[in-house]
């Protein structure tokens, strides 16, 4: 007995090893199209007879593929004649301990046929024919004649459809493909505790994905199945359901899913599944990149909040916070994949944090129970801080999340280096304001939106230029609020954020110096917000609040409320030279044709404004103290700087040097 599964080892073993080295021929071009027939398997027939029909249509093509595998064998070397007869006389064996129903139906294929058993087993749980030199599978070509669709069929109805046995389909319900995964414990550890009755408790992939496809009703059903049943090797699972966002790629090892990446719609992208498998599949190292998010629940004195890691781990740490109406998916995750972010996710590790309630499709808080303040919401922050064993961090936060860290920052300094305030709102709430939104934020009985609640929270995030600007945007927005959050959820945190505090701290008193300090954020901030925002007064009065010398206030000329996707590259150089200034990514490099881009976009606007004949003047070039923020001043010399190019470097300098402690508007 000993013998025979040794035998049987050694076979998988030395068909892997003999292939590597080969040069095929006439494999190149594929031969033309052909038109891919289907067949029925009947599950109520009895497992041995199910594939006559199917393997009488294609007897020819596997002995041709029969034939070509034996002659590869020999044409190796005539010596390994030997494997052939181990594979005929050792491999039916192993029929017997595969699970029902599948060594049954390669019994039955094989007297269809009329060829041996062994040689159909190592064919169906076994193709390791990689060729190393020409990065293809051996038997492409020769396996491509052989693609065929499968209805199997069950009480006479289709109960689910599959190309050969890599790709299912069950209608109305979900698709699924498996590809394989190169892997340190690949498939022989566990082919080998097979064989030797180690764990017979694993799963062949395919055979796991058949069962799946046979018993599993719903797309959730068949992602926790395929992520928890224990596998002879990994892979990567690849599934999609009939709703838009449902879509994974579970990547396999062995025991376990080590990764879950799901499809996210955000209010101006969609990943489709196909586009995350082909990120992961590039190489082992990808399954950690940027776009790799994964998911951290933590439980805080206020309720469970949802932590998603961006970026790999140990190394400087970011920590966002959204936006009422949005999350971590939707504010922040795209926006750190942006071309002009990566430089910066690649070098630290980035958290973002949820608020109760919040995340994408999120179960609605009990009616009965109490939001958290924005106080107990700055709290939460220093939980997931504790949590996390982060010690110091730079804050990053869009509107009601601005405020949160901002509350953190008062009450924790020492946990934060800096602060990216996007429309920080620091002042309390108007009486009118809350007048006229008393009704409109009420607890919902309903998960339903209101029209004026929508109408209110797109001119919060848009503002009405924008709305006239970008109709694609308000599209977006309105969908997403629509189809990805709660409203009920939303509702909680929004009537929070109507009932804050002011936030009490001051600019330092420099005339006074023996006055009693002020409340101040010890950190280095920026304030950043768009010339057609909803909130640019309340960011002015924020940075009015914070140490000049601690303080920039950047605003972009051509920008509503939604920094973030009406103009993601410019906050995306605003965010890279602010960490610069902080000691970060001294390294990288500035763009210099961002800022004279931006001071041609400027002229433009201008004369939009004056109009056409009108000349811009420049921006004045001189130190920081003796120019107006960055507002356009009238050349008294009438210099014709337009067309000189060291004009603009020496701008971009002036602007790189003295970024820390200035004001510019951009």
């Amino acid at each position: 007995m000993w013998n025979n599964k040794i035998t049987i080892l050694l076979i998988f073993l030395a068909i892997q090893g003999i292939f590597g080295e080969q040069c095929l021929n006439d494999q190149w071009p594929p031969k033309p199209e052909r038109a891919v027939p289907t067949y029925v398997v009947n599950l109520d027939d009895p497992p041995m007879e199910r594939w006559n029909q199917v393997a009488t249509a294609f007897k020819s093509e596997i002995i041709d593929i029969l034939a070509f595998f034996k002659a590869y064998i020999v044409e190796i070397s005539p010596n390994l004649k030997f494997l052939l007869e181990l594979i005929d006389d050792k491999l039916p064996a192993l029929a017997d301990t595969l699970p029902a129903p599948y060594g049954d139906e390669m019994k039955g294929i094989s007297q269809a046929t009329g060829l041996p058993l062994g040689i159909h087993i190592h064919m169906q749980i076994s193709l390791p024919y990689w060729d190393m030199s020409n990065n293809t599978w051996i038997l492409t070509e020769k396996l491509r004649t052989l693609i065929t669709q499968i209805n199997f069929t069950r009480n006479g109805e289709v109960l689910f459809k599959t190309t050969s046995v890599l790709t299912g389909l069950k209608p109305n319900a979900f698709s699924v493909s498996v590809n394989s995964r190169t892997s340190f414990q690949g498939g022989y550890e566990g082919l080998i505790e097979w064989i030797f009755n180690i764990n017979r408790n694993q799963s062949f992939i395919t055979f796991a994905l058949r069962d799946m496809l046979t018993k599993a009703e719903s797309f959730d059903v068949v992602v926790n199945y395929l992520a928890e049943t224990e596998l002879l090797a990994p892979c990567y699972y690849i599934v999609g359901g009939p709703k838009p966002e449902q879509g994974v790629v579970i990547t396999r090892e062995r025991t376990k899913a080590v990764n879950i990446t799901r499809m996210e719609l955000t209010m101006a992208t969609y990943t489709t599944s196909v586009d995350t498998q082909d990120r992961l599949l590039e190489s082992p190292m990808r399954e950690t990149s940027i776009n790799t998010v994964k998911s951290i629940p933590i439980s805080t004195r206020y309720g469970y909040v949802l932590v998603t890691q961006q970026g790999a781990s140990d190394r400087p740490v970011i920590v966002t916070y959204h936006d009422v109406g949005y999350n971590s998916a939707t504010q922040f995750h795209h926006f750190f994949a942006f071309p002009e972010m990566i430089p910066i996710t690649e070098h630290f590790t980035i958290y973002h944090i949820n608020a109760p309630g919040q995340e994408d499709r999120a179960n609605p808080l009990p009616s009965t129970s109490v939001y958290p303040t924005m106080e107990q919401l700055a709290e939460t922050v220093n939980d997931v801080f504790n949590h996390l064993d982060i010690k110091t961090a730079v804050g990053f936060g869009v509107g009601v999340g601005a405020n949160i860290l901002t509350r953190f920052a008062l009450k924790y300094s020492t946990k934060i280096y800096g602060l990216i305030l996007v429309n920080c709102i620091s002042r309390g709430i108007g009486w009118f304001e809350g007048f006229t939104l008393k009704w409109p934020t009420q607890d919902m009985p309903q998960q339903a939106w209101t029209d004026a609640l929508l109408t209110y929270l797109i001119w919060y995030h848009l503002g009405y230029e924008s709305q006239s600007a970008h109709p694609d945007l308000v599209q977006g927005l309105r969908r997403h609020l629509e189809e990805n959050v709660n409203a009920k959820n939303v509702v909680k945190l929004l009537n929070s954020f109507l009932k804050r505090t002011p936030i009490l701290m001051e600019r330092p008193n420099e005339l006074n110096k023996n006055a009693n300090p002020p409340i101040s954020l010890k950190c280095n901030i920026i304030n950043i917000t768009g010339f057609s925002s909803p909130h640019k007064d309340d960011v002015i009065d924020t940075n009015d609040k914070c140490d000049p010398a601690k303080s920039s206030y950047v605003e972009f000329a051509d920008c509503g409320g939604a920094l973030l996707e009406e103009q993601p590259a410019k906050t995306a150089e605003a965010i890279r030279l602010f960490l610069q200034g902080l000691g970060y990514i001294s390294h990288l490099s500035i763009p210099k044709f961002s800022i004279a881009n931006r001071l041609t976009e400027q002229a433009a606007e201008y004369k939009r404004r004056n109009g056409p004949s009108s000349r811009a003047p420049r921006r004045s070039s001189a130190p920081f103290d003796s120019v107006d923020s960055g507002l356009y001043r009238s050349d008294s010399q009438g210099d014709d700087l337009d067309d000189d190019p060291n004009y603009y470097g020496h701008e971009l300098q002036l602007r790189v040097d003295s970024f820390d402690d200035r004001n510019v508007k951009l």
